[in-house]
Formats: C-alpha cells, structure tokens, sequence
C-alpha cells in the first residue's frame, strides 16, 4: 500500500534478526510522536508516568516478513484516531503476546484480533470494552476516537478488579470490588469490614473470632450491623480505605462510605463490639452481641 506523509517507515537490513521487543523499538522509533514504546521493564503504574496513558496493546508476530507489515499498520491505523487528543494523553504501544488474560483483569479490556486498547487515568484503569473492529487489522479510527472522547469528557466507568458477586446468605458477608460501593454506600446499615489476603496468616488466626462476631450480631438481632470480609488481593482496593498490611479493619457509619474508620484496637469479639457501639450511625445494645457471643 501507498504510505502517507504521516506514516511510519521502519528500515530493516536483509537477514536482520529481531525480537518482538526490537520490532517494537524500530516501530515506535520510525513514528514521529505521539506514539512511545511501553517497556515492560517499567511497571504499568509506575510514577514516572505522569499524564494520563493511552495504550496499544497488539501481538508481534516472529514471522517479521507479514508480522512486521502488520505491526506498522496497526500502529498507524491506532495513529489516526489520536489528533486531538495529545495535550490530553500520551501514547504508548505495547507486546500483547502472552498477556491477554492480564488486560482483561486488568482492565476488563476485550482483545481482538490480537489487539486491545487500555488507559490508566489517575490510578483508574479503564479499558474498550468492545475491542477493535473485528475482521479488521488494527485499532478502528472512529472507535479510538470516541474511546477518548469519552475518557476525556469523564463519561466511561473505571474497570474495578473484582471476584464475582457471592450469592452468600450467612451472617458474615464477603465483598467483592463489584459491589463493595453499592452495598457499604447504600446507607441503611453500619459496616464493619475485614481486609484481608487468604495467605495471611494473621488474617487465618483471626477469621474464626470474626465469624463468631458477624454470628453474635445476628443471634442478637441487630439488623443494622453488618460483619464483613473484602479480599484485598483478588480485588481492587476500594477508594478511600488505605490497606497496607493484614488484616485491616475499617468501620463504616451509614451513609458515610467517604469517611471510614480505621480500627486500630485488639481483635477480640469484646473491643470489635465496643467499637461499633460507639461509632455506629443506628443504636444498638453491645450487651446484647456479647451475650449472644457467650452463648455460642
């Protein structure tokens, strides 16, 4: 095909070996800017990345004599969707080749046809979810376009990591990032919540006296408390509960899922009930928790 002005023209000699990483470098560095190599020698979320990122994930293929022609229209065709946009993002392009189930973990982003696109926006992750054009050989201009007119404007929803939705009915509910805001934000209950890692050992220890906590509530009829788990490894840290160790525990009073409270104290039915009472939003008798509690 004829190349434009704007295209990318990458010199390869005859015979000349070259790694995916390689074919990316000559790539990146054959495209007048925007357009960057993402290394992954650099973590993703790194801080030397200050601007909001907007990423080309696409395989390399090792046969360079169709793979390399493929790499650089499909770097160019994601090029085209970007005027406009560069005083907003930058760009980066990267190997996909291996890392499919990470993008949509990640990201929640759909790879097609062996590509997919990705932002990062102050710590939020966001990803199209519609994937490329199908049947097409790279990033569709219109579709780039509109993916980041809408991150731009604010109007596309965070990709949050997230275990699916346990269908639990027990007195000890597990959250997941799904529906970590909707249930905690939703007002009509106090919400005392254990972060833990299922390798913690701590967390291990403490889970049997936590369980019989979320059990005491419930004997006692307290409707308004609520005892809970969040997975902070296989989920997204909800924003605002600052976890940096195992187990963390936050107090959550009704309708104030902006302001939690760190719970610092010992781990026993006895300080957890104590707590509560004294921050809950709705009233309760901790008295009644820890007769239930002895009576288990």
């Amino acid at each position: 095909p004829t190349l434009g002005k704007k295209d990318a023209v990458v010199v390869r000699l005859p015979g000349e070996e070259l790694t995916d990483q390689d074919a990316l470098s000559k790539v990146a560095a054959a495209n007048l800017p925007p357009i960057k190599l993402l290394d992954d020698s650099l973590r993703m979320f790194s801080k030397e990345f200050t601007k909001p990122m907007v990423m080309l994930h696409t395989e390399v293929n090792k046969d360079l004599d169709v793979g390399f022609k493929k790499l650089i229209y499909v770097v160019n065709r994601f090029k085209k969707g970007i005027p406009g946009f560069e005083a907003h993002f930058d760009f980066y392009v990267r190997d996909i080749t291996g890392k499919e189930a990470e993008l949509d973990e990640q990201f929640g982003a759909v790879v097609t046809d062996g590509q997919a696109v990705t932002a990062l926006v102050d710590g939020k992750r966001y990803g199209m979810a519609e994937g490329v054009k199908p049947g097409g050989m790279g990033a569709n201009k219109e579709a780039i376009s509109l993916f980041l007119a809408e991150l731009k404007a604010g109007e596309l929803e965070a990709h949050v990591k997230s275990e699916p939705i346990p269908t639990d009915t027990g007195s000890l509910k597990y959250l997941v990032g799904k529906n970590f805001k909707k249930v905690v934000g939703q007002g009509d209950k106090d919400h005392f919540i254990m972060f833990h890692a299922p390798w913690c050992g701590h967390c291990k220890a403490t889970k049997p006296d936590w369980e019989k906590f979320a059990l005491a509530a419930k004997k006692a009829g307290v409707k308004t408390l609520q005892v809970s788990m969040y997975d902070a490894t296989n989920n997204d840290k909800p924003e605002g509960f600052k976890v940096d160790g195992f187990p963390t525990f936050y107090f959550v009073p009704a309708g104030k899922i902006d302001k939690p409270i760190l719970y610092e104290d010992d781990r026993t039915v006895e300080a957890w009930v104590d707590f509560a009472e004294n921050h809950a939003h709705f009233p309760f008798e901790g008295m009644k928790i820890s007769k239930a509690h002895d009576e288990l």
